[in-house]
């Protein structure tokens, strides 16, 4: 008479199996887009209003030519400037007055 025992099959465990497999394909991207890949040059990436700012640079401009302007006198001001009088304490001793 002979007894057989089976063996049990092992289980995967399909979700450890797909997270290891996620961790370890990041890591290898990771490690090849900061170690071989060449990043891309400065003139390359400077958009073009900032390489006509050279020719921004050489314009000249006369301040009393805009300051005398007709257009700019005849502005008005309708906002009444703020007047903090000197007596007034602006800092109180006791915050917890």
């Amino acid at each position: 008479m002979a007894i057989t025992f089976e063996e049990e099959k092992k289980k995967i465990n399909w979700f450890a199996l797909a997270i290891i497999i996620i961790i370890v394909a990041t890591s290898v991207t990771a490690v090849y887009y900061l170690f071989f890949v060449n990043p891309p040059l400065i003139e390359i990436v400077i958009p073009f209003p900032l390489k006509s700012l050279e020719q921004m640079s050489q314009i000249k401009i006369n301040p009393m030519e805009v300051f005398d302007n007709p257009i700019l006198k005849n502005l008005s001001q309708y906002v009444e400037p703020i007047i903090v009088l000197p007596s007034e304490s602006i800092l109180n001793s006791n915050p917890f007055k």
